[in-house]
């Protein structure tokens, strides 16, 4: 008789890999350049605030600046209202036609 072969191993388990933490996004600009982006959003221009934004915030970086303002939180949360509401993306009122709607997104393409 042969010695009994132990049993297999388990399978290995792959845990999702957990996105980085929220407080590791730190995104800066000028305090000015903040108060410019944070009222065009304000004020429903949305795509123009966060486009303001991330142009401070590279121009931020590339002169190495210091005294800045975080503004990733302002960014993210504004981009998340876009990817929710394509029709502010595509600067379309809820009520248009798709004609309109296949028009702006050809534009935007």
């Amino acid at each position: 008789r042969f010695p009994a072969s132990p049993p297999p191993p388990p399978p290995p388990t792959t845990a999702p890999i957990p996105p980085p933490p929220s407080f590791m996004n730190f995104e800066f600009c000028t305090k000015e350049a903040f108060s410019k982006g944070q009222a065009l959003i304000a004020a429903g221009s949305v795509k123009d605030g966060v486009a303001s934004l991330l142009e401070a915030r590279d121009e931020y970086a590339q002169r190495d600046m210091r005294d800045g303002t975080n503004c990733s939180g302002v960014i993210n949360e504004a981009i998340k209202r876009l990817q929710d509401d394509p029709y502010m993306t595509l600067g379309l009122p809820n009520s248009c036609s798709p004609t309109e709607i296949k028009k702006a997104y050809r534009k935007l393409a």
